[in-house]
């Protein structure tokens, strides 16, 4: 589950900026394999499908990377109500 905290971080602030990218492929294919050897050595079930939810958290990442890259986000602006400006 490592990439977790960074799938609910990359959500929060609406951004991939500063992931490497190489980094999120290596996580991915390294639970696609360990996610493959489970199935074909028929590993109990528990350890199938936490390695396909990992492999869900992976690609998901990677649609940020996509999302986020093609479609930034505009930042939140911090104005002033102009009634408590002139009230100061």
């Amino acid at each position: 589950m490592l990439g977790t905290p960074q799938l609910y971080c990359n959500y929060q602030n609406k951004s991939t900026e500063g992931m490497s990218i190489k980094m999120v492929l290596m996580w991915t294919s390294g639970d696609t394999f360990k996610t493959g050897y489970f199935l074909l050595t028929q590993a109990p079930m528990q350890f199938w499908i936490c390695g396909l939810l990992q492999v869900a958290v992976d690609f998901t990442i990677l649609f940020q990377v996509y999302y986020y890259g093609r479609y930034p986000q505009k930042p939140i602006s911090h104005t002033t109500h102009t009634t408590i400006a002139k009230a100061l």
